[in-house]
């Protein structure tokens, strides 16, 4: 199962909990703070060799999808997760009234849902005992 709720949707929406932060500052900080070295990876106790270069692609997409979803996003659309019946989603800009909002609070908490805690465990597994 893929995540419906891209790193653009929760940038935007965590600016609800961080009042005073815009979705640019909080992306800024996110990217500066996703650069390790190809060492820093291959010090990491993994099953498997990591791709280093994937990685990092996938990360710089991550962003750029990021970039782009929040500087096409309406201000008064900050601050908000949007939901498509119980799973959070990265909205389509141009239909927002068709998703449900639920806005962020400095003491408010993520909504979740079945959906959500199943997509959790088959994405991360099961902790171990």
């Amino acid at each position: 199962m893929r995540p419906s709720c891209r790193l653009g949707a929760v940038v935007a929406a965590a600016c609800g909990k961080c009042i005073g932060t815009t979705p640019e500052e909080m992306l800024a900080e996110i990217t500066r703070r996703s650069r390790f070295t190809a060492e820093e990876f291959q010090a990491l106790a993994t099953e498997q060799p990591i791709d280093v270069r994937g990685r990092h692609r996938r990360v710089r997409n991550m962003i750029e999808n990021a970039e782009n979803f929040i500087a096409s996003l309406p201000g008064d659309a900050v601050g908000v997760i949007y939901m498509d019946g119980e799973t959070p989603v990265q909205p389509d800009v141009k239909a927002l009234d068709t998703y449900r909002r639920n806005p962020g609070a400095p003491s408010g908490l993520w909504p979740s849902s079945p959906e959500i805690s199943r997509a959790m465990l088959e994405r991360y597994g099961k902790p171990k005992n």
